[in-house]
């Protein structure tokens, strides 16, 4: 999850340059500020931790949260007043 500052033209640009580096790194955007990635397991999250700190535009908060398959799969989902099936999760290895 981030919030970035958006009131300059620059910071508009620095936080497009934010979310589409979030993009190549392999995340899908949930919401507007959140991103989610599947990891196989915790040290993922380190790792992502050290590309993402670094990149955080200057005035920016970024909050990194790592939740189990099963606390996503038991998570519920409306869009509008419907309720709506979650994706499934990735196979632990894909090949291209």
């Amino acid at each position: 999850m981030f919030d970035l500052p958006v009131d300059t033209k620059q910071h508009r640009r620095e936080a497009t340059r934010y979310r589409n580096y979030l993009l190549g790194l392999g995340f899908t955007r949930i919401q507007l500020s959140v991103y989610g990635r599947y990891l196989i397991n915790a040290d993922g999250v380190t790792w992502l931790g050290e590309r993402i700190g670094v990149t955080i535009p200057d005035g920016g908060f970024v909050r990194l949260i790592a939740i189990t398959d099963n606390q996503w799969v038991t998570s519920l989902s409306f869009e509008g007043k419907s309720l709506v099936e979650h994706e499934n999760a990735p196979d632990q290895l894909t090949f291209f």
